[in-house]
């Protein structure tokens, strides 16, 4: 199974939680209920972990990512790394299970993560359950419920716009909520209709806003052959277009994720299924136009399983591969440089960028 699929197909395992209330300014709008299962351990810092990594190249200082592998409770959970040499910085959250990062709100100062588990589930049928969402200081702290169950979530660069994904009926309908916060307005968008005898059935997307609260990008993923980004009016559409953007509507093309920065630019994954081998590249769409940033590499795109991240200005990408252990490369300045190489002991992936705001 591929580094991009792992991330995606996690959220498809059984999940025993359920949603608990809180308010969180910067974040989410608070529920209420109970969540059964066990808490993320409170991480306990050293004294200069509150050190955060310094640089001049024009990229966010540290990132965030799940830390998994041999080496016991104590080193698996959340943390932040330094962006220039990729250091452990602190711990965030501590869990035997995984704790996967899903965004980083847009001023910087809460983490939100899902958490995974083996505990059988009320869908049996298609084995899927959405896990509650967490979310934790990204100085550290306790880790807080969000109140909501979701495996998706995307904050607009002012934070105005929210949106994530909701199943019912056990994934037999999924949609995209998006949620004005200034005007304090929902609405649903559908994402897909599953039939019981559906193959590929879509439960989960990828979402990316643009910066002008409105344009929101979408990536889907049913199938290891059916990969779909398109492009959406959050304020208008009631459903999802029936033909991706063009780079990416082509056939064998796959597009994986988006991000918009910004000045409006969208950067995604893409690859191409060719007789001989799978080329896999990095892609900025603006203008309706495409322009190639960067060829991944055999080992960094381990034979299609790589994936993505973009920081808000553009300039830099956490790009995640390897062929026989993870690894994380940082792309600035036109050049890619290896800063994470994972071990048995600690496993990194599931990079994701924290803002300037907390350098």
């Amino acid at each position: 199974m591929t580094a991009r699929r792992r991330v995606l197909i996690l959220f498809a395992l059984p999940v025993a939680a359920a949603v608990a209330g809180c308010s969180a300014t910067g974040g989410l709008a608070g529920g209420s209920g109970r969540a059964s299962g066990r808490q993320p351990a409170v991480a306990r810092p050293s004294d200069d972990a509150w050190r955060l990594a310094a640089n001049r190249g024009g990229y966010p200082a540290t990132f965030v990512a799940s830390v998994s592998g041999t080496g016991g409770p104590a080193n698996r959970g959340l943390a932040v790394f330094s962006a220039a040499d990729g250091h452990l910085i602190r711990w965030l959250a501590h869990n035997g299970n995984d704790l996967v990062p899903v965004a980083v709100s847009p001023d910087g100062r809460w983490v939100y993560f899902n958490q995974g588990a083996s505990a059988p589930g009320k869908c049996p049928r298609t084995g899927f359950t959405e896990p509650v969402l967490w979310r934790v200081r990204a100085s550290g702290g306790r880790p807080q419920r969000a109140g909501i169950r979701t495996t998706s979530l995307a904050f607009s660069p002012d934070g105005r716009m929210v949106a994530y994904t909701v199943t019912r009926r056990c994934g037999a309908t999924a949609w995209i909520v998006v949620r004005d916060r200034r005007a304090a307005t929902s609405r649903r968008i559908l994402l897909a209709r599953n039939p019981p005898t559906s193959n590929n059935p879509i439960f989960l997307a990828q979402l990316s806003w643009a910066p002008d609260d409105t344009r929101l990008a979408v990536a889907v993923m049913p199938a290891a052959a059916i990969n779909v980004l398109s492009l959406i009016n959050a304020r208008h559409a009631a459903s999802l277009p029936v033909t991706a953007i063009r780079p990416c509507n082509s056939q064998g093309d796959g597009c994986l994720d988006p991000g918009f920065d910004i000045r409006g630019r969208l950067t995604f994954l893409k690859w191409r299924d060719q007789a001989s081998r799978l080329a896999e590249w990095v892609d900025r769409w603006r203008h309706r136009r495409a322009t190639r940033l960067f060829l991944l590499s055999p080992k960094q795109s381990d034979i299609g399983g790589a994936s993505i991240a973009v920081d808000r200005t553009g300039n830099a990408i956490l790009v995640e591969g390897g062929l026989r252990q993870h690894e994380i490369w940082r792309w600035s300045g036109g050049r890619l440089r290896l800063i994470v190489r994972s071990s048995r002991r600690q496993i990194v992936t599931s990079p994701l960028w924290l803002q300037h705001s907390q350098q």
